[in-house]
């Protein structure tokens, strides 16, 4: 009880003048304070973890099926199930992949750690079998590493992300782009985390590679609906990837050499009983050959490298008090480096994120589970020209955006109830912008102009995770607060996903979500360039705001799975560029460049599942559209979203083969992108005038690729190695990249306009080999 009571502290220091809003919450709040003395049950918990590596299974099921008790395991592998009995009781524990495992279990205070062993033959059906389970409601899936592996990506990368695309509901904003849009939203309105904490740039190379490093996952959770109050400041999505904690019993890794880059993974015990780590890495190689080698021959060296590193360890202060700490790092570098005679010049563009945060796990107080955040993101951009002679500086130019971000949290789990679990807790979130910074330094010239703002966000929510063998829902309630130069904005959130049970195979979902949205993304360029730039709500930008329903069902049957989700959102003071503006990267007046204007989208989503044998996968599909309006705008006319695209879907083929090789195919297809084309153009006094009649009012033409992977595993004496190939748009499908308005000039008269697309990725193949160590 001591932790609970002292969480409503937290409303003291809110300065607001709305005491009902304050009166809601202290009401909730008391009546969760009530829940907690109330008892009549005993309690098993349990740490579910894999018998081979020790690594905890998050998301697996422990279910009493004499008395119809279940519970889900937590982030850490933690669950509890109450018992109105002292006697032993048979519980089953159940994970995707691994043999189910039935032991009898006495309740107490105690933490009993349970193990499952893997499968010897699985037949991978990759976001199948654990999505028809109770586990995971509608507009939710989980991912595990495992599932991701067999999915065909560029270059032999695989990514979180990419997977995610494939999914109904999910648009990719550009062909091999990390960005991607839910549901009719914008790509700033997905709230990406890496072990919970928020990471503001989530692109490697241009676009072309995420930050999210699959060796370094143990599990992702992605909502499209239904998002729990425990998310908050984005309208749209949450994609929360988990790392893996380290084997507990020896020491193991993996090395791949592959077509982009090198990986390493190394993890094992630091304490067998108490502490374990996990690190793992990733480069790209090409810049440490060419560069060096072209600047001996010809004085210039051109390079591009990006690289990122993700480590994780913990220790047990004793059996219910755990500490973690979690670190992720990663950095792009483009560089143009010249050199004449005595004179070195060297100019171009790097961006890093640094996250970096400390937990304390406590099971302490009975039927209670708290977790204690505390952490550091940042994000930075950078441009500069660097001049020097005989190695000493004699000039150097830089600008630089980005943003740092000071966070909290405070989540507590109650499992005091039979069928129920009460979550409570509260974030704060202290961020600096920093919207555009000029440094200058050479001899004797040094300034640095800085224009930075400041805001912050507080946040409280409840929870009500209900499971019943006919109903099951996560119904809560969010009040976000944020300050942005002496300003106040705050938001009251209901959020409710209820699935029915009618019959054993059928079940049906409704959702509702309010979100609430108070930092933007704006940009220099239509595509996934690093120079975008956050900034926070004020002067002429009102807080993001939206609200969605949802209604849904699924249908098991032996062997297939089939999923029908349809949603309608609407959103108010989304952003977007006045018509004509010139977008330049050192821009200083950015709320002046952008317009605030109303978003509403809706769709239908079908999802088909082959969920056994040898060969398995999915067929799915999406109509949806996403239209805006602005008064500044298009004449104040709706029209629809550059990334609003009808027609989305994808077929997924996965085939095993009984000497551990496997062969998986992709086809994707969606409508085209939008793009502004002019009416006509003409020339006065010298310059061309483009003469725009409506945004958005040309469709490229019809999107497709198909792409393929071949894995082949085999077992050594110290390990397992595991060669793929694979090749990305079989067919050589020049899908547009890029498009370009040309026109011909003839006698200074500007005719025949035509659009030129540019196509990037066309044909290809991709070969990669790791080897896991034991």
């Amino acid at each position: 009880m001591g932790i609970l009571v002292r969480l409503p502290v937290v409303l003291l220091f809110i300065k607001t003048n709305n005491m009902n809003i304050i009166k809601y919450i202290a009401f909730l709040l008391f009546f969760f304070g009530l829940s907690t003395i109330v008892q009549g049950q005993r309690t098993i918990k349990v740490k579910i973890i894999d018998k081979t590596t020790g690594e905890v299974l998050i998301g697996a099921t422990a279910s009493c099926p004499d008395r119809k008790v279940y519970a889900i395991s937590n982030n850490y592998g933690i669950l509890q199930l109450n018992i109105q009995t002292k006697d032993s009781v048979k519980v089953v524990f159940n994970y995707v992949g691994y043999q189910p495992n039935e032991v009898y279990l006495i309740p107490s205070d105690s933490l009993y750690i349970i193990s499952l062993k893997e499968q010897p033959t699985v037949i991978d059906s990759v976001f199948v079998t654990y999505r028809t389970s109770k586990s995971v409601a509608h507009g939710h899936l989980t991912i595990t590493q495992m599932e991701l592996k067999n999915t065909p990506v560029i270059f032999a990368e695989q990514d979180v992300l990419k997977t995610l695309q494939l999914m109904p509901g999910v648009v990719q904003n550009r062909e091999g782009m990390s960005n991607f849009t839910v549901r009719g939203g914008s790509s700033d309105q997905n709230l990406m985390l890496i072990d919970g904490i928020p990471v503001y740039n989530i692109n490697h190379m241009f676009g072309f590679v995420s930050v999210f490093n699959t060796e370094a996952c143990n599990k992702v959770n992605f909502y499209k609906g239904g998002i729990p109050a425990r998310y908050g400041g984005r309208l749209s999505s949450v994609v929360d990837m988990m790392l893996k904690e380290g084997t507990c019993d020896h020491l193991t890794g993996s090395i791949a050499l592959g077509s982009l880059a090198s990986r390493f993974t190394a993890e094992g015990p630091l304490d067998k009983s108490r502490s374990t780590f996990m690190i793992a890495g990733r480069r790209t190689l090409y810049d440490l050959i060419v560069a060096p080698i072209t600047f001996m021959l010809y004085n210039r060296a051109v390079g591009y490298y990006y690289q990122d590193l993700s480590v994780k360890t913990n220790y047990a202060l004793n059996p219910k008090n755990t500490i973690y700490l979690s670190t992720y790092y990663g950095a792009d570098n483009f560089y143009n480096k010249e050199k004449y005679s005595v004179w070195v010049s060297k100019l171009g563009k790097g961006w890093n994120n640094v996250t970096t945060s400390v937990r304390w796990n406590n099971l302490t107080v009975p039927n209670v589970f708290s977790n204690v955040t505390v952490a550091y993101t940042r994000y930075r951009y950078t441009n500069y020209l660097e001049e020097r002679e005989n190695k000493e500086l004699q000039y150097y130019r830089a600008y630089q955006n980005g943003i740092d971000d000071f966070f909290n949290r405070w989540d507590v789990s109650y499992y005091g109830f039979n069928h129920h679990q009460l979550n409570i807790g509260s974030s704060l979130s202290f961020r600096r912008h920093h919207l555009g910074t000029n440094i200058l330094k050479g001899v004797g010239n040094n300034s640095n102009v800085e224009n930075n703002k400041n805001n912050t966000e507080l946040g409280l929510y409840l929870e009500d995770e209900m499971d019943y063998s006919w109903i099951s829902a996560n119904v809560g309630i969010r009040m976000d607060m944020a300050f942005v130069d002496s300003k106040e904005y705050q938001d009251i959130q209901p959020r409710a996903n209820v699935t029915l049970f009618p019959k054993n195979k059928i079940s049906f979902s409704l959702g509702y979500d309010r979100t609430a949205q108070y930092i933007f993304l704006v940009s220099s360029s239509n595509t996934s360039l690093p120079n975008d730039l956050w900034i926070p709500v004020g002067e002429t930008l009102s807080p993001q705001k939206a609200e969605q329903y949802s209604l849904g069902s699924k249908y098991i049957a032996d062997r297939y799975v089939i999923t029908i989700e349809a949603f309608y959102k609407k959103m108010n003071h989304v952003v977007d560029y006045r018509d004509g503006v010139v977008v330049r990267e050192q821009s200083n007046d950015w709320y002046e460049l952008l317009t605030a204007g109303e978003g509403r989208s809706y769709g239908l989503e079908w999802l088909i599942e082959k969920t056994t044998g040898r060969i398995n996968g999915w067929i799915s599909y999406t109509y949806s559209r996403s239209l805006r309006k602005f008064s500044d705008i298009n004449k104040g006319r709706t029209f629809p979203y550059t990334y609003d695209r009808p027609h989305s879907g994808n077929i997924f083929i996965s085939m095993k083969f009984p000497d551990s090789q496997s062969l998986s195919a992709s086809w994707f297809f969606s409508s085209g992108f939008l793009y502004t084309v002019p009416k006509n153009l003409y020339q006065l006094n010298g310059n061309v005038i483009v003469n725009v009649s409506e945004r958005n009012n040309y469709r490229m033409p019809f999107f497709h690729h198909l792409d393929i992977a071949y894995n082949f595993l085999r077992s050594w004496k110290y390990g397992t190695s595991n060669f793929i190939f694979g090749i990305y748009n079989v067919y050589g499908k020049i899908n547009p990249f890029l498009v370009r308005y040309r026109y011909k000039d003839i006698d200074d008269k500007y005719v025949d306009p035509y659009i030129e697309m540019i196509g990037m990725l066309t044909f290809m193949p991709y070969v990669a080999l790791e080897y896991k160590f034991k």
